[in-house]
Order: structure tokens, then C-alpha cells, then sequence
């Protein structure tokens, strides 16, 4: 145990000597004028100044304290001042002779940092001819303190610095590169900076943090000088970007005021090759643009995740999956962008998934689009863009696409159709793929084609079709409840009343539609088996059109009726006016019936039979007065196998007659001629039936008002059951013995007047009181060459005459 204790006291004696020794050494080799000779040059090197240091404390363990490190300006404040600098050295250097400093560590430095008009950075207030020296960026290698072992006074200095710390430091920076007259100006603060490991041949870390406006800026990683490449994070919180707004004036097309920056970006490489990463989120954007100066982008919020790969020697930005979103409406970006040093070329896909239609009208500005506003879309849509090509083509861009719509509706008038499929964009072609359109309970497939949708106008190919659809659920002929909500939230396809402004113009308004300018030219088909207008059955509807200079041409429509056919052509000038439109119609054995019932619920069962009719219709306008005044047409109607049981015009007959056999009346055939002209049509026909005949002539005006002359013929049978007591005792036969009624028919279509026409009934009677004259003149004339006698003309004619009165 004896030498154990004895080799352990001896350690300690001889370690409190060289403890004591190293004291000693310490104080003999760190002096503060040692430090003062080793300092003062070196940071004079940098700055081309005189330095001034304070207090240098000194202790064996703590290290080196110098209070008030200043570098003086010419004027005004300090180019550099420093509360504290901390230098911290290798203990057991000092056996060596030397004093090796490894840690620096400034507290609160405040510096001013400049950059000049010609774009150089120097610390403020140093003569134009040190702005390049000072330039460049600062040696990191070893540095020799200027009174190496070369110095006549041998101080044994050497700063091999491997650690740095900053704390509470700031700096203030004049800019009089943007305006040279009106430098800007801003405050980095709170910077606070940490280096460890520092080394040219290894990667060492780095941790800076720092304030601006409120705002904080992080940066860690590691950084790799001899193979230069690097590995960063930057962090930002609350970090207000309106102070750099000025350095992005030439970037952005308007006025930006305010941004707030959060997230973190993340840096890999070195400034030729690198790739980016992470997620920085923009909000409380306020942007003026200056196309849009009346409709400013407000507190929007604007999220970028890059995945980039930038090889700056090449040329060439590789995309991952890199995400942008702006006001939660989020795309995905994926490609390259090369060529870079040249003409930009793009090799991009974008893609977006279950995009809501009211928030991308929400995510707009305010105002940009007041039409949609209107047409309150909604549905979701997702989709992709193939963009390819030099990026100053941007006609050229667009390859490929495809756009996915999910019960995508607007309001159009009273309608809210929604649509639900595919469109596809191969080259400048557009198709769609199993699109389908749905009105209320209502669908019908669609199925669009556009050759080049570069071309101006576009032309656009399209068939609607469906095996059945009921065109009066889409296209209510009647109005609907005012508490019927007008929005989507009625249902994907729903018929709702909307706002008025909204409303198509009907015939009672005094404003006249249109003009209406489509840049467009369309043709198209419409096929349905089955169908319903107007309370209507319709069977193999077929519709061709032609859109082209704002001209509607329906070349074709027909259908199934009635157990009958339609056929029709006509064309509409939407570019006008009120529009102007003509059409050709025609019906081929049209069972009346049914149409009666649809159109004209209140003579249901009145009339029926087969009608066939041909005519043309024009005008311009759909108001009241444009149709009084411009509507005009003609034509030709018959009915066959035609029987009127208690129509108005049988129940006034009925009336005046007294004979209830003509409440129901048949007619074999009856054929007429129309002509619409001056807010009236002008109607003249012939009614063949057994019991009767007329032939009606006259006008019917547009407001219903009737002034028909009907001159009607009797069957002997049915003139037989006449009261000839009265007026009818006088009424005059035919040479069938048919009997002559001249009737009129006046009042209105709704409630029409019949009553006999006296002055064609005098008409008649004078016409016919001469044939008889004629006749009897005749007959005695051929007498009286037989018997002679000079007062026989006289006699012949008051005979005749009381023939004729009934005398």
C-alpha cells in the first residue's frame, strides 16, 4: 500500500505543479497587450479602420473577455460594435508555448451593411476603393495572427478557429441599388448564429436564427466546403415579406403590399446543382394586379410543397410531385422545365383531384367573374394538363388533357342541369367520353366534339340523346312556388326558379331578348325514342342543326305524333334584336284529338279526326307588340273523318237553329287556307259534312277577336225540322235543295257569337228574286209569241213578284 500512496502523491504534487505552471505560462504568454497585438490587426485588415477594444479580461478557464470591440466610421455611427467578444482556447497548448484560439464568441454585435449603386455589399461607410475587398466572403481557413514567429517580439498567437457563436446580434442594411436617391432601408435582429466543428476538409454544422419585423428566419444543416455541397433547412415564422417587397417589383406583374411567409424549405447541393424541398405557406396575401387594378387579390393564401431538382450547368428543373395550392384549390406538378439558358421548354403534367366549383369561384377575387356569380356552379371536377414546348409559344403548350366532371351544375333560367363524365383533350382536339347530362329527374347522354380548340371560332360537334325524356319536367310550362330555393342545394339537375334578371324573357314582358353573340360554330343531332312536350307523346324525335355567325339553323326535326308525323326546318337570327326566325311546319294525319286535349284542355272531346297542314312562319321579336305587328305566315290545313260534338261553334248553332241534331257534327272533309298578317289571320275554307256545309271566311285577330262570315248550307232532311214560322220560313234553297243560312260569327275565340248576316240574307234574296224574274220573263216570252196581247208584260211581272213575296 506504501508505494501506491506514494505514486498517487506524487501525481498530485506533480499536478498541482503543472497546474501552477500553466498558470504561470498563461499569465507570462496571455497578456492584454498580447491580445490587443494579436486582435486589433487582423479585424484593421478587414476593415480598413482603426479598431478600438476595451477592458481585456483574462482567466485561465473562462478565457479572453473584450468589452467593446468598435469599429469607428468616419461619421455618424460605428461600422461594427461589439458589447462582448469571447475567445476561448486549447488549455494544453500552453505546454507548447502557444496560445491556439478555437472559439469565438460575439455578443450583441450591431453592424452596418450597405449595398451600392453598382449591386457590390460592403459594410457602411468604407471608401469606394474597399468595396471590392470586402466583397468577397471571408477566409475560413486558418488564420495567423500577424505577430507569428516571423515578429520580433515572438508572439506565440495562433487562431484556428472551430467553433463561432453570435447572440443577439444586428444588422442594419441600406440598399441604394433599387433608388440611389431614396436608398431603402431595414433592421435584421435578434440574429444569433452558431458554428461548430468548423473545418475545410469536413462538413460541419451551422444554426442561424434572426428577426425581421416581427418575423423569424431559421437556418440549420450542415455545410460541406470541400465538396460543396450543402444540406439546409429554413424555417419561417410570421415572417411579414411586405419590407422585401421592392426586390420583387420587376418579378411581380402589380403592387404587392403585404404576404406573410410560414413553413420550411429545404436545401440539398450547391448553387449549380440542387434540389429543393418542404412546404412554405403564403397568407393574408393582398396583390394588386395590374390587369385586374379594380379587383385586388385579398387575404388569400397561397401553399407551395416544392419537390425540385435544379442542375443550373445543364439547364434543366426537374418537378416531383410538387403541389400548389391557392385558396385550397390544389394542383400537382410533375416534369421539367429545360433549356433554361436559352428558350425555356416545358415537358409538364398538371393534375388536380375533386376540385369543389364553389370554391373556385370563392378562391377567386371578388368580382372577376359576376356571371358565375349568377350561375352559382357547384359539383366537383378533377383532371390533367400535358403541357410540351418552348414556353413563348404558349399556344403550342397544351398536348394533352382530360377534365372529369362529378354532377358539375349551373343555373341557366329556370333550369339547373348538371353534367357528370369525361372531356378529352388529345393534341387541340377535344372529345367527351360517357358524358351525361341530368335536368330534375331527367338524363340524356351528350357527346361533344371540338377539331382544334385553338381555332377561332371554335367549332364544336355534338348528339344529344336518350331513350326517353320528358321535355316538360325540364322546361315547365307553368310557374313554379316563389319558395322554391334557387340554388344547387336542390339537387344535382333540379328545376328551380332563379333571379329574375336571370329569367328568360317571355312573351308578356316588354323587353325584347338579344342580341346574343356566340363565338361559335356548332352542328348537331338530337335523337330521343320517346318523349313529352307540351303534354305531347312523341315517338323517334331526329333534330339536325347548324350554329354559324350567331344563326340557329334547324335543318331538320321530326318525329312521331299523334299517330301522325311532324316535319319541320326554320332558322333563328340570334345576332338580332328580339331575334328573327322563320320556320317551315308540317303535319300529316295529326289525330286532333289529343292535341286538343294537351293544348286546349277546355274543348277535350270536342273535335276530333285527322289533320295534315303545311305552312311557314315568321317575325322578329317575342313580345306581344313584336308579334302583333311582325308576325306572318300562310298556309294550308285539311281535316279528314273530322266530327264536332259540342264545340262553341255547334252550341251556337244549336242556339240559333233550334235543332240539337247539329250538337254533334260530322265532316267528311274540310280544307282551308290561312294568312297571318297586321295582327290578324285571315282564314278562308270549305266544310263538307252529311248534315251541313260552310264555307267560313274572315279574320281572326290576335287577341282573340272573331269576324267570321259563315255562310252554311242545310241538308233537306236537316232543313225540314226548321221553325218556318219565323225567318227561317223565308230562307232560300239551292238548286240541290239544300238550304242557304248566311251566318256570321263574331265576339271572341272563347266566347263566340253566331247570328244570321241580314245583308248577305238580302244579298241572296235579290240574287235570287232575279233568277226566278229571269226564269218566268223566259217562260212567258215563249207564251205570248202564241197569244199576243199588249198589256201582258205587266201582268207577267206582278205575277212574278207575288210569286216570289208569297202573295
Amino acid at each position: 500500500m506504501k508505494p501506491a500512496v506514494k505514486i498517487i502523491g506524487w501525481g498530485l504534487v506533480l499536478l498541482c505543479l503543472g497546474g501552477l505552471a500553466l498558470f504561470l505560462l498563461a499569465r507570462v504568454l496571455i497578456t492584454p497587450e498580447r491580445v490587443r497585438q494579436a486582435v486589433v490587426p487582423v479585424v484593421e485588415r478587414v476593415f480598413e479602420r482603426p479598431v478600438e477594444i476595451g477592458m481585456v479580461d483574462i482567466d485561465l478557464f473562462s478565457g479572453i473577455t473584450l468589452d467593446k470591440l468598435v469599429v469607428p466610421a468616419k461619421g455618424g455611427e460605428p461600422l461594427l460594435q461589439v458589447d462582448r467578444v469571447v475567445l476561448r482556447y486549447r488549455f494544453w497548448a500552453l505546454l507548447t508555448g502557444q496560445l491556439m484560439i478555437d472559439r469565438v464568441r460575439l455578443e450583441h454585435p450591431v453592424a452596418r451593411l450597405q449595398r451600392t449603386a453598382a449591386g457590390a455589399w460592403v459594410f457602411a461607410g468604407l471608401p469606394a476603393s474597399a468595396e471590392q475587398d470586402t466583397a468577397v466572403a471571408p477566409q475560413t481557413s486558418p488564420v495567423p495572427a500577424p505577430g507569428g514567429s516571423d515578429r520580433d517580439d515572438g508572439l506565440p498567437f495562433k487562431l484556428l478557429i472551430r467553433a463561432v457563436d453570435v447572440t443577439n446580434g444586428q444588422l442594419d442594411v441600406t440598399d441604394r441599388r433599387l433608388n440611389p436617391r431614396a436608398p431603402y432601408r431595414f433592421v435584421l435582429q435578434n440574429i444569433n448564429l452558431r458554428v461548430q466543428n468548423l473545418s475545410l476538409e469536413n462538413p460541419f454544422p451551422i444554426a442561424v436564427a434572426l428577426e425581421l419585423n416581427g418575423g423569424r428566419v431559421e437556418l440549420d444543416g450542415l455545410l460541406d466546403p470541400q465538396r460543396r455541397k450543402h444540406d439546409l433547412q429554413l424555417r419561417f415564422t410570421d415572417f411579414d415579406l411586405a419590407p422585401l417587397a421592392p426586390y420583387g417589383k420587376d418579378l411581380l406583374p402589380g403592387i404587392f403590399s403585404r404576404a406573410q411567409l410560414q413553413g420550411t424549405l429545404q436545401f440539398a447541393g450547391n448553387r449549380k446543382d440542387f434540389s429543393l424541398g418542404g412546404e412554405l405557406r403564403l397568407q393574408q396575401v393582398y396583390l394588386e394586379l395590374d390587369a385586374l387594378r379594380n379587383l385586388p387579390i385579398q387575404n388569400a393564401v397561397l401553399v407551395i410543397a416544392p419537390d425540385l431538382n435544379v442542375n443550373r450547368t445543364t439547364g434543366l428543373v426537374t418537378f416531383g410531385p410538387t403541389m400548389i395550392s391557392y385558396n385550397g384549390i390544389s394542383v400537382r406538378i410533375q416534369g421539367n422545365l429545360d433549356h433554361l439558358d436559352k428558350v425555356p421548354r416545358a415537358e409538364l403534367r398538371l393534375s388536380w383531384q375533386d376540385q369543389d366549383m364553389r370554391a373556385i369561384l370563392n378562391a377567386l377575387p371578388a368580382g372577376l367573374l359576376p356571371q358565375l356569380g349568377q350561375l352559382d356552379p357547384a359539383g366537383k371536377i378533377s383532371g390533367s394538363l400535358g403541357l410540351r414546348g418552348p414556353l413563348d409559344d404558349p399556344a403550342s403548350l397544351l398536348q394533352a388533357g382530360e377534365l372529369t366532371l362529378d354532377a358539375v351544375q349551373v343555373n341557366l333560367g329556370r333550369l339547373r342541369p348538371a353534367l357528370s363524365g369525361t372531356l378529352q383533350l388529345v393534341g387541340h382536339g377535344l372529345a367527351s367520353r360517357k358524358l351525361q347530362l341530368r335536368i330534375g329527374d331527367e338524363t340524356a347522354l351528350l357527346q361533344l366534339a371540338v377539331k382544334d380548340v385553338t381555332q377561332k371560332p371554335l367549332q364544336l360537334q355534338s348528339r344529344f340523346s336518350a331513350e326517353s325524356f320528358n321535355f316538360d319536367k325540364v322546361f315547365p310550362a307553368t310557374s313554379l312556388p316563389d319558395d322554391t330555393a334557387a340554388s344547387g342545394d336542390g339537387g344535382a339537375g333540379a328545376v328551380v326558379p332563379v333571379d329574375q334578371r336571370t329569367r328568360p324573357v317571355v312573351s308578356g314582358s316588354d323587353e325584347e331578348p338579344g342580341p346574343i353573340e356566340i363565338p361559335l360554330v356548332a352542328d348537331g343531332s338530337v335523337a330521343v325514342g320517346a318523349g313529352v312536350i307540351s303534354g305531347l307523346e312523341i315517338n323517334n324525335l331526329q333534330m339536325d342543326y347548324h350554329l354559324a355567325d350567331n344563326r340557329l339553323q334547324i335543318r331538320r326535326l321530326s318525329a312521331d305524333l299523334a299517330d301522325g308525323k311532324i316535319n319541320s326546318s326554320g332558322e333563328i337570327d340570334l345576332g338580332k334584336k328580339g331575334f328573327a326566325y322563320r320556320t317551315d311546319l308540317q303535319l300529316q294525319n295529326v289525330a286532333v284529338a289529343p292535341l286538343l286535349q294537351v293544348l286546349l284542355p277546355d274543348m277535350a272531346g270536342s273535335l276530333s279526326g285527322r289533320l295534315s297542314l303545311q305552312g311557314t312562319l315568321s317575325g322578329r321579336g317575342v313580345t306581344r307588340a313584336s308579334l302583333q305587328r311582325k308576325l306572318q305566315g300562310q298556309g294550308r290545313l285539311s281535316l279528314q273523318d273530322g266530327i264536332a260534338d259540342g264545340t262553341r261553334l255547334s252550341r251556337g248553332l244549336v242556339a240559333l237553329l233550334g235543332l240539337d241534331q247539329l250538337r254533334k257534327i260530322e265532316m267528311h272533309q274540310a280544307d282551308g287556307t290561312f294568312k297571318i298578317v297586321a295582327g290578324k289571320a285571315l282564314v278562308k275554307g270549305v266544310i263538307a259534312g252529311r248534315d251541313l256545309r260552310m264555307a267560313p271566311e274572315g279574320s281572326i285577330r290576335f287577341g282573340g277577336r272573331v269576324d267570321l262570315a259563315l255562310p252554311t248550307s242545310l241538308a233537306p232532311a236537316v232543313a225540314a225540322k226548321l221553325d218556318r214560322r219565323g225567318l227561317f220560313g223565308r230562307l232560300i234553297k239551292d238548286e240541290q235543295g239544300w238550304t242557304l243560312l248566311p251566318l256570321k260569327v263574331e265576339g271572341t275565340f272563347d266566347d263566340p257569337k253566331v247570328g244570321l248576316d241580314s245583308r248577305r240574307l238580302g244579298r241572296m234574296a235579290e240574287k235570287q228574286l232575279i233568277r226566278k224574274l229571269e226564269k218566268k220573263l223566259q217562260k212567258k216570252n215563249n207564251s205570248s209569241d202564241t197569244t199576243g196581247g199588249g198589256s201582258l208584260p205587266e201582268k207577267l211581272l206582278k205575277d212574278t213578284l207575288r210569286g216570289l213575296l208569297g202573295e
